[in-house]
C-alpha cells in the first residue's frame, strides 16, 4: 500500500516537473518582444503560466499511462548498458509523443491533420522524459546522501 502511494506521489512529481519544463520550453520558443505592439501577443510569463496551468491535465491523463507502458516495455527489454537504456527510453518517448500527437491531430481536429500538434506533443513527451530523468537523479542522490 505504501509502495503504491509512493509511486503515485512520484508520478505526480513527474507531472509537475514536466509541466514546468514544458511551460519554459513553450514560452522560450514562442516568446515575443519585451514590448509587444499587438495586444494579442502573449508575453513569456503569460505563455508559461498558460502552459503550466493546462498541461498537467494532459500529462496526468495521457503522459502517466504512456510512461507506465514505456516502463513496462523497458522492464521486458532489460538492457544492461546505461547508454542503450537512455537511447531506447528516448526513442520510446519520442515515438509515444509523436503517435499520441498524430492520434489527437487525426481524431480530434475537424479541419484536418495539423503537424504542429505532433511537434508540440513530441516536445511534451521529451519534457516528460527529462522530468523522469531529473527526478530519478534527485531520488538517487538523496538515497546516496542518506546512506552517508
Amino acid at each position: 500500500m505504501i509502495k503504491m502511494a509512493l509511486m503515485a506521489l512520484r508520478k505526480l512529481a513527474e507531472v509537475i516537473l514536466a509541466a514546468f519544463t514544458f511551460g519554459i520550453v513553450v514560452a522560450i520558443i514562442s516568446s515575443a518582444p519585451a514590448e509587444p505592439t499587438d495586444p494579442a501577443i502573449w508575453s513569456f510569463e503569460d505563455t508559461f503560466l498558460f502552459v503550466f496551468v493546462y498541461s498537467p491535465i494532459f500529462f496526468l491523463f495521457i503522459g502517466i499511462p504512456a510512461s507506465i507502458f514505456i516502463e513496462g516495455i523497458m522492464k521486458k527489454i532489460n538492457l544492461r548498458n546505461c547508454v542503450y537504456t537512455h537511447l531506447v527510453h528516448f526513442i520510446l518517448y519520442v515515438s509515444a509523443g509523436s503517435l499520441l500527437g498524430t492520434m489527437v491531430a487525426l481524431f480530434f481536429i475537424a479541419e484536418g491533420f495539423e503537424v504542429y500538434i505532433v511537434v508540440w506533443s513530441t516536445i511534451a513527451a521529451l519534457c516528460f522524459y527529462v522530468a523522469l530523468i531529473g527526478l530519478n537523479k534527485i531520488i538517487q542522490f538523496s538515497k546516496e546522501h542518506d546512506e552517508e
